[in-house]
């Protein structure tokens, strides 16, 4: 008679299952860990370099700013000039002035945001990569800022417009191609002693009115900028002591 010998497997010990499921748990758990360390330090390599960009963006401002500033200061004290001689009887003597002034405050001052990015930020949700909120915070004050003043730019283009529109009743034509130099786009002030077409009180009078439109509307640009000139420098070096940055 064949005796047949069956074989029998060892059961495991519990401890044995506690440990292979412990060192399962450790694998993932270390796998997790490390991809969510990569994952931040390709964050953070982000995150620096949004600020150098932005660095470079308000600087790009600052100079900008520092320029129109000057511009308007200029064009304001054209506006005195031209308030006082209009005013003095004997305004007819200083013609050529008052087209040269008239015209070049015509001119707009003007400013672009170098936004780039900000709107990146803003429009692709990488303001969350901005970790540290009193950033985060002067980046969008800077940014209002900058909305305030585009508003009183517009508005101040829309009384440039009205005060153009005004002065083809006054300024004659023909003494405009004197002034315009195409090559160096630029105003000179014409020769001789020219005068306006109309010269009546009425006329001169609606002229002033809209001088003064026109120098407050420059007036709280230029303040604006100024505020604007500020806060990008002060943003500058609070980024740049914040990140480490030369």
């Amino acid at each position: 008679m064949e005796v047949h010998h069956h074989s029998h497997t060892a059961r495991k010990k519990w401890t044995h299952y506690f440990w292979e499921f412990l060192m399962l748990f450790l694998a993932v758990t270390l796998g997790f860990f490390v991809e969510n360390q990569r994952e931040h330090f390709i964050e953070h390599k982000r995150e620096k370099q949004y600020i150098r960009t932005l660095i470079e963006d308000l600087r790009s401002d600052t100079a900008q700013l520092a320029t129109s500033i000057g511009e308007r200061l200029q064009k304001e004290q054209m506006v005195d000039s031209l308030v006082f001689f209009l005013n003095s009887p004997d305004a007819s003597r200083h013609g050529s002035n008052i087209y040269y002034w008239g015209y070049n405050v015509l001119r707009p001052s003007r400013f672009f945001p170098n936004d780039r990015t900000i709107q990146q930020l803003k429009n692709a949700g990488n303001m969350r990569l901005i970790r540290k909120m009193p950033v985060s915070d002067s980046i969008m004050a800077y940014d209002q800022q900058v909305k305030r003043l585009m508003e009183v730019i517009s508005e101040e283009n829309d009384i440039r417009i009205q005060f153009r529109e005004f002065t083809k009743k006054i300024f004659d034509g023909n003494i405009l191609f004197y002034v315009t130099d195409k090559e160096k786009r630029t105003f000179n002030r014409p020769p001789g002693n020219p005068q306006f077409v109309k010269t009546d009180k009425a006329t001169i009078n609606e002229l002033l009115v809209t001088l003064h439109m026109t120098q407050h509307v420059m007036r709280a640009g230029r303040r604006n900028q100024v505020r604007l000139k500020e806060m990008a420098t002060e943003l500058i070096a609070f980024l740049k002591q914040e990140y480490h940055i030369e």
